[in-house]
C-alpha cells in the first residue's frame, strides 16, 4: 500500500513538472504599428485651427470626420515637453503651421519619433486654448485637456514615409513671422551676458526658467524657456555665439523658444558686438488697470538713496527715445536739496570675456558735482552700497547745455570676475545740483 502511495505521489510531481514546463509565460508585447493606413487626411492643420471661434474661454467639439496629418518636430524625449508632442504641416504643402497634441501618456517619444508622419482622426476631440495658444486634446473640467490613454489608439496613427522637417531660418527681428509651434533656426545669437554662468533651469527644485538670448547688435532678445524637469536643465548656458534650433512657442502673448535637444544649441563661437546693452527703451509694462508703467529698473537695475529723496527716473523729454535722468532741483519750491542716489546695474559675469570694455553717453546741464561712475566685485546686489568696495572709473562726461557726450571705451579688464556691478552716483547740495542724463550703456568684448 505504501509503495502505491509513493508511486502516485511521484507521478503527480512528474505531471506537475511536465505541465508547468509547457505553460506559455507570454508577456504583453509593444504595439506594432502598421503604417499602411486605409484612410487619408482631408484637412490641413491650418484649416482645422480656423474652426475654433477664437474665444479663449471656449472649447470646440469636433463633430465632423476631420483627419489631419503632420510631421513630429518635438516630443518628450528630453523632458522639455510633458505628455505632449508637436506636429507641423509637411513641407511639401508649403504650409508651416504647427499644433501641440496633449496626451495622457508617459514616454510617448518611444512611439512618436521626430520625423514620423502622424495622421489624427479629430472627430470626438476638442480644440481649445491653453496659455493663449490653440491645442488639440480632450475635454477636462470644461477646458482643454489631454487625450486619455485608452482613446489614443482610436485617434492617433503613424503613417509611412515620414521624414524630418528642416527648420525655417529666421532672425530675432523676424521671429514673429514664424507661426507658433513650428521649427526654427537662429544664427549669430548668444545668451545675454547677464545670463552667463547660469544653468538652463533649476533642476534641484524642478523650476522652469526663462533665459534671454540676443543677436549681435543687441537689437532684439527673446526668452529660451526650459523646464526644470528637462534632462539638460542643470547644464550651464554656453557663453559663445552661434546657432540655435528650437520650437517657437508662445504663452499668454509672450513668444518663447523651447529647445528639443541641447545638442542643437551650438553657441561656442567668439561672442560678438555689445555683450550687454541698456538703452532704457525696453518694452513697458501695464498694471492690472491697463495703464503704462515706465519702469527704470527693468533688467534688474536698482536705485539706492543714500541721502535725501531725490531719485533717478526714466524720461524721454525732448527726445524720441528714453534715458535715465536725475536732478535735485525742485521746480515747485525753486530750490535744491541735499542728495546722493545710486543707479546700480545688474550683476555681470565678466570672467568669460577676453577684454571687457564699458561705454555710455551722458548729458548735463546747470552747475553741480560731476557724475561718479564706480565698479564693484563684492556688492551683494541689494542694500547699502557702502557695505561693498567700489572703484572709481574714469570717463569723459558731458560739459553741459544738455549736449550728449560719449564716455570713451573704459577698460574693465582688471575686473574680470563672475559678479560685477557698475553704478552711476549722483550728488547735490542744498545750494546747487546739476541735471544728469545717462543712456546707451554698453559692455563690449574687445
Amino acid at each position: 500500500m505504501k509503495n502505491i502511495i509513493k508511486i502516485t505521489i511521484l507521478l503527480t510531481i512528474v505531471s506537475i513538472t511536465f505541465f508547468s514546463s509547457c505553460i506559455d509565460y507570454k508577456f504583453d508585447e509593444p504595439d506594432i504599428y502598421d503604417c499602411n493606413l486605409d484612410f487619408q487626411p482631408n484637412t490641413s492643420i491650418a484649416e482645422l485651427l480656423t474652426l475654433h471661434p477664437g474665444n479663449q474661454d471656449s472649447v470646440l467639439l469636433i463633430e465632423d470626420d476631420i483627419i489631419i496629418k503632420g510631421t513630429v518636430i518635438a516630443n518628450d524625449k528630453s523632458g522639455n515637453y510633458y505628455k505632449s508632442f508637436v506636429i507641423q504641416d509637411s513641407t511639401e504643402t508649403g504650409v508651416q503651421t504647427g499644433l501641440l497634441i496633449s496626451i495622457n501618456e508617459y514616454e510617448s517619444h518611444n512611439k512618436y519619433h521626430e520625423g514620423d508622419m502622424i495622421y489624427i482622426k479629430c472627430k470626438g476631440l476638442y480644440l481649445g486654448y491653453y496659455g493663449g495658444v490653440i491645442q488639440l486634446g480632450a475635454l477636462y473640467d470644461g477646458a482643454i485637456g489631454r487625450i486619455g490613454e485608452p482613446s489614443i489608439k482610436y485617434h492617433i496613427f503613424k503613417a509611412c514615409n515620414g521624414k524630418s522637417i528642416k527648420p525655417k531660418s529666421v532672425t530675432l527681428n523676424t521671429l514673429n513671422s514664424a507661426p507658433v509651434n513650428t521649427l526654427i533656426k537662429l544664427e549669430d545669437v548668444q545668451f545675454k551676458i547677464s545670463e552667463l554662468g547660469e544653468s538652463y533651469a533649476d533642476a534641484g527644485e524642478n523650476v522652469t526658467s526663462n533665459q534671454l538670448i540676443t543677436d549681435c547688435g543687441g537689437t532684439a532678445e527673446i526668452s529660451v524657456r526650459t523646464s526644470g524637469y528637462a534632462k539638460f536643465a542643470s547644464e550651464i548656458l554656453p557663453s559663445g555665439k552661434g546657432s540655435l534650433i528650437a520650437i517657437k512657442g508662445e504663452h499668454n502673448g509672450h513668444i518663447q523658444l523651447i529647445i528639443r535637444n541641447v545638442n542643437e544649441v551650438n553657441l561656442y563661437g567668439e561672442r560678438c558686438g555689445a555683450v550687454y546693452q541698456k538703452d532704457f527703451d525696453e518694452v513697458t509694462f501695464s498694471d492690472p488697470g491697463g495703464s503704462t508703467i515706465e519702469n527704470l529698473t527693468t533688467g534688474n537695475w536698482t536705485t539706492y538713496k543714500v541721502i535725501g529723496e531725490t531719485n533717478w527716473k526714466k524720461t524721454n523729454q525732448g527726445h524720441s527715445s528714453y534715458y535715465a535722468s536725475v536732478t535735485n532741483y525742485n521746480f515747485d519750491t525753486s530750490s535744491n536739496s541735499e542728495a546722493e542716489v545710486w543707479l546700480i546695474s545688474p550683476s555681470f559675469n565678466l570672467s568669460l570675456l577676453n577684454n571687457p570694455v564699458l561705454n555710455f553717453k551722458t548729458a548735463k546741464n546747470y552747475s553741480g558735482p560731476d557724475l561718479e561712475i564706480k565698479i564693484s566685485t563684492d556688492y551683494s546686489g541689494s542694500g547699502e552700497p557702502a557695505n561693498a568696495t567700489w572703484t572709481n572709473l574714469s570717463a569723459t562726461l558731458s560739459g553741459g547745455t544738455f549736449v550728449w557726450m560719449e564716455s570713451g571705451d573704459i577698460d574693465l579688464s582688471s575686473f574680470k570676475e563672475t559678479s560685477v556691478y557698475i553704478s552711476y552716483i549722483y550728488k547735490g547740495t542744498d545750494s546747487e545740483g546739476a541735471t544728469w542724463e545717462v543712456d546707451d550703456i554698453s559692455i563690449f568684448n574687445n
